[in-house]
């Protein structure tokens, strides 16, 4: 689909709420990560969604919004699924 919203200029309606800066330090604080994992995902995410912000405002608008749209989806997604790569505490 990304292929598509950059070559074929194909909308993409968001079909998720963005996750907030709020919701994420929530998430980060209940999965109980150690400080540096937290910062690590924190610049990580940061540095991930800089990149595709630069990409969408280089497209067309209508492209732009699409992209924007469909990397708020690909975040939270993500997001769903870190716990499982963050490791427990050792006991």
């Amino acid at each position: 689909m990304e292929q598509s919203i950059i070559r074929d200029g194909k909308t993409y309606s968001q079909q998720g709420k963005t996750v907030s800066t709020a919701q994420w330090d929530k998430w980060i604080e209940d999965e109980g990560c150690e400080t540096d994992i937290a910062d690590q995902l924190r610049t990580t995410f940061a540095r991930w969604m800089k990149a595709r912000q630069t990409l969408a405002k280089a497209l067309p608008e209508e492209q732009g919004k699409s992209y924007d749209n469909m990397t708020a989806d690909i975040h939270s997604r993500m997001i769903g699924q870190l716990s499982l790569l963050i490791p427990l505490p050792e006991l």
